[in-house]
């Protein structure tokens, strides 16, 4: 407690931030979160399990400091992104994917760890023909 019987959320163990945080989407925590103090810098970074939503009219900053530690993500409308830099995807929903996108998705080697993926709004007849022969042939490998 502070001097005016008024308590504040640096006095919580970090374990209770920590537990809080983990209801947060990467956005929402480092927006409310990176950039207080040390501490908060510390307790946001060991958070593990992360959601992340892309669109296209969205920054990065500062949710790159984040992205190896995403599991599950959904990307929408979004032209270039550099897939190594999540390498740890459990859940993937990618909507209007591009050609180059499906057939990065159909390599898997971005992936190594991917349980569940959804794929919606497919424009390009061709890419998505091959992704689909892909996906429900022998191709995917669960491991």
């Amino acid at each position: 407690m502070s001097d005016g019987g008024v308590s504040t959320m640096e006095v919580l163990p970090n374990e209770l931030i920590l537990n809080t945080c983990m209801h947060f989407t990467v956005r929402e925590l480092y927006r409310a979160f990176y950039g207080l103090n040390r501490r908060f810098n510390s307790i946001a970074d060991n958070i593990s399990d992360l959601h992340l939503t892309i669109t296209s009219n969205e920054g990065h900053e500062p949710v790159w400091l984040a992205f190896s530690r995403v599991i599950k993500f959904k990307i929408e409308n979004v032209k270039q992104i550099d897939l190594y830099r999540f390498s740890n995807i459990r859940s993937l929903t990618w909507i209007r994917p591009s050609a180059v996108h499906l057939q990065k998705l159909c390599s898997f080697a971005y992936f190594p760890y991917l349980e569940q993926l959804r794929v919606y709004d497919i424009y390009d007849m061709p890419s998505a023909a091959h992704f689909h022969q892909f996906v429900f042939s022998n191709g995917w490998v669960w491991v």
